[in-house]
């Protein structure tokens, strides 16, 4: 069978509800070996649907799952205030 176009592969990891945003899909992406991610995500029409769809999934996960608690990407870590930091594992 053959591979999905990057875009396709997007829109599938952006529907299945493992993924928090259009970052986390880059980052499977690249994972998987895709090239030239930048260019074909770059658009803000399809950064505004695959975060519509992140989204949508995660809340419909949500609503079958206990809520997990959410996890903040790095750069959100570093901006919170220390003292209000949950510790990593």
């Amino acid at each position: 069978m053959d591979q999905p176009t990057i875009v396709e592969r997007a829109f599938a990891l952006a529907r299945s509800g493992e993924c928090d945003g259009v970052s986390d899909v880059r980052r499977r992406l690249k994972e998987e070996q895709f090239s030239s991610i930048d260019a074909h995500l770059a658009g803000p029409s399809i950064k505004r649907q695959l975060s519509q769809l992140c989204s949508q999934a995660i809340e419909a996960k949500g609503e079958d799952a206990p809520a997990a608690p959410k996890r903040l990407s790095a750069s959100r870590r570093a901006a919170e205030p220390v003292h209000l930091r949950q510790p990593t594992v």
